[in-house]
């Protein structure tokens, strides 16, 4: 491994990074995110909502990290600058008007999640989450 001289560590971080974490030939990355829901109705009875990102990078493009970090950045900046997006000053993505437009975006770009939704009867909070125990 070489790193030329720099002007700053920061700079030579950065070069040695780029070398020892390069992707290989054909190698891609993934993007596997999940959320789980245990939903208690007032009248006792449950229901299960489980929703999952997964997302492969592309070896010839952006890597599946770039794109689900990127991409949303982009979409939001664009939007606001179309004025598509009302909303002044710092926001988190909380709101029905930013979420939702950078949602459908990502889903034109083949970035969505899959939601399942099962009852009692299908399913016990046990067994919904027992492959988040450790």
């Amino acid at each position: 491994l070489i790193v030329a001289e720099k002007d700053c560590s920061i700079d030579a971080l950065c070069v040695l990074l780029l070398q020892k974490l390069a992707y290989k030939a054909n190698e891609k990355d993934m993007i596997v995110l999940q959320h789980k829901f245990v939903v208690k109705k007032p009248d006792g009875s449950r229901y299960f909502i489980s929703s999952i990102l997964k997302h492969l990078g592309n070896p010839a493009s952006y890597s599946a990290m770039a794109k689900t970090v990127g991409y949303p950045a982009a979409m939001a900046s664009q939007l606001i600058a179309d004025n598509k997006i009302k909303a002044k000053g710092i926001r988190l993505p909380i709101s029905k008007e930013i979420y939702q437009p950078i949602l459908d975006l990502l889903e034109q770009e083949g970035i969505a999640f899959t939601d399942e939704l099962l009852t009692d009867k299908e399913t016990s909070p046990e067994k919904f989450l027992a492959e988040l125990t450790i």
